[in-house]
This record gives structure tokens, C-alpha cells and sequence, in this order.
């Protein structure tokens, strides 16, 4: 019998500063390219909740947040990710008696001043090497990870999602 639980809404944003570079991160051991987002409060505009995920995480303050011209991701949730520490891999069993899984919405916005959080190695935020980047470099070195992804359908998937986003 399908699950009538519900999808956990959430969000991304891609936000650039002045010089049109991202800010982010790369995952330590998979080295795939982050940006910063996370759950969308109950009656919360999707937009509001890019722009406060980001500030919260990055210390940034957006403006123009906008949708990305991709389309949302739905996962369903399995099991936790390989890696995860046990504190969040409770924490990931807890919201999957809630959930289904996640829909993630995308959005690009344009960073605001010059004032973010210096602590962003925390490994909470579970990022590497957070700065701002070249837009082209990072999808350069998203799609060389996504070849090594051992599912070849969905890294060709992601591998275009990528391409959409510039």
C-alpha cells in the first residue's frame, strides 16, 4: 500500500554576489557542489524560506530571490545517507515516521553586502572549501563527479538540472 504520508518541502537557493559567483561548498568524500537551504516552515512562502535558510546558514542576506529555471527534486527517503554521523542519522529516522520524503524547490538570489558567517567548517553544515565560486567551475566539477556517480540515468538527470541553473 502507497505511503499517504506527506513530502517535507524544502529549498535551495543559489545566490551570487556582485561578480556573479556562487556561494557554497563541496561535500567532503562525495564532492558534489552545496549551497545552503532547508525545511520550509507550515505557511511559509517558498521564497521567504529560501532567503531565510540562506541567511540563517551563510550569514548572507539575499535579495531578487527568484525560482531556478529547474524543475524541484522529490526523493524518497531510504535510509540515511553513508557518513552520516549517528546524532543525524536519528534525527533522519525520526522525520521518516513524518515523511515520505523531500521536495526541494530552487531558487537563485543575489547576496547583499559583504558580511557572512566565518565559522562555516562547523561540520554541522557538512561543507568543505565554502567560498564564492565561478558558476562555470562549479558545474565543471559537478558534472566530473556526476560521471562517477554509479547511477548513470541519474547523473545524466543531474547533469542537465546543473546546465539550467547558470
Amino acid at each position: 500500500m502507497p505511503s499517504s504520508k506527506p513530502f517535507r518541502e524544502r529549498v535551495e537557493l543559489f545566490a551570487t554576489d556582485p561578480k556573479g559567483r556562487v556561494y557554497g561548498g563541496f561535500y567532503p568524500g562525495k564532492g558534489g557542489f552545496g549551497t545552503f537551504g532547508g525545511g520550509v516552515d507550515p505557511g511559509e512562502d517558498l521564497q521567504e524560506a529560501a532567503a531565510r535558510e540562506f541567511k540563517e546558514e551563510s550569514g548572507y542576506s539575499v535579495k531578487n530571490v527568484r525560482p531556478a529555471s529547474v524543475s524541484s527534486l522529490k526523493e524518497i527517503w531510504k535510509a540515511p545517507p553513508k557518513g552520516t554521523s549517528q546524532e543525524d542519522a536519528e534525527k533522519f529516522n525520526e522525520r521518516r515516521k513524518e515523511y515520505k520524503g523531500s521536495l526541494t524547490h530552487y531558487f537563485i538570489g543575489d547576496i547583499v553586502g559583504d558580511k557572512g558567517r566565518k565559522d562555516l567548517e562547523d561540520p554541522k553544515y557538512n561543507f568543505k572549501r565554502v567560498q564564492f565560486r565561478p558558476i562555470s567551475s562549479v558545474i565543471a566539477k559537478q558534472e566530473k563527479h556526476l560521471e562517477s556517480a554509479e547511477d548513470a540515468a541519474e547523473a545524466k538527470r543531474l547533469k542537465q538540472r546543473w546546465r539550467r541553473v547558470r
